[in-house]
């Protein structure tokens, strides 16, 4: 195997672990087949990343700031409508395609939080990312309340989407746009409802204040 020095043998080196760790799973996972997946040779590998757990992280670095960018446009342009409609569209619109192309570290990221561990797995760091999007102390008991919102009624049903639709439309015969279709008109109820009750608790403590 030749020694590649391109720019972008690090984003490939990232790419082949995903796809390695989808395929073996991240404790079947080797160095040596991510190597050869991206066509680089494993000191390279070594070079750009200490491990195979350091690859995994910076994996989920990039997908949380990637993700922090996404949900933070609809909020630079004033408040955010959480009617069904406007959810449903938001989630077609805005986050399908990107949670499609992250579909294969989402479940790798899903399978890992399962493990018996006293780590924080790293799906509870996207709840606590969105819910700092609202500037809630880490400490408050609102935060703690806010996020288990926020991963029980929108992350996990995304994530649990992510790993079984490609057997539901097997199972089911369905397409995959019927299906981005009916889950997004699902969440929208869901995930649109908490938030609207957020809403609501959050006008009556501003007239309580007046």
């Amino acid at each position: 195997m030749k020694k590649s020095n391109a720019p972008h043998a690090r984003q490939r080196i990232l790419d082949a672990a995903v796809a390695v760790f989808s395929e073996k799973g991240f404790d079947g996972a080797r160095v040596d087949q991510i190597s050869q997946k991206a066509s680089v040779p494993k000191s390279l590998i070594y070079y750009h990343f200490k491990s195979k757990d350091e690859i995994l992280s910076v994996l989920m670095e990039d997908f949380i700031n990637e993700y922090e960018f996404l949900i933070r446009q609809p909020m630079e342009n004033g408040p955010v409508d959480y009617s069904p409609e406007s959810l449903g569209r938001r989630i077609q619109d805005n986050y399908s395609a990107f949670i499609e192309k992250n579909a294969d570290l989402l479940r790798i990221a899903f399978i890992e939080s399962l493990k018996k561990t006293t780590e924080k797995p790293y799906v509870f760091r996207i709840a606590e990312m969105i819910v700092r999007q609202d500037d809630i102390d880490p400490e408050a008991n609102s935060f703690s309340e806010r996020m288990m919102g926020e991963f029980f009624t929108g992350i996990v049903p995304i994530l649990a989407f992510v790993c079984f639709q490609p057997a539901w439309e097997k199972s089911y015969s369905l397409s995959p746009d019927d299906m981005k279709h009916i889950f997004a008109d699902l969440l929208s109820v869901s995930h649109g409802a908490y938030h609207r009750e957020l809403l609501k608790d959050e006008d009556s403590d501003e007239n309580k204040g007046e």
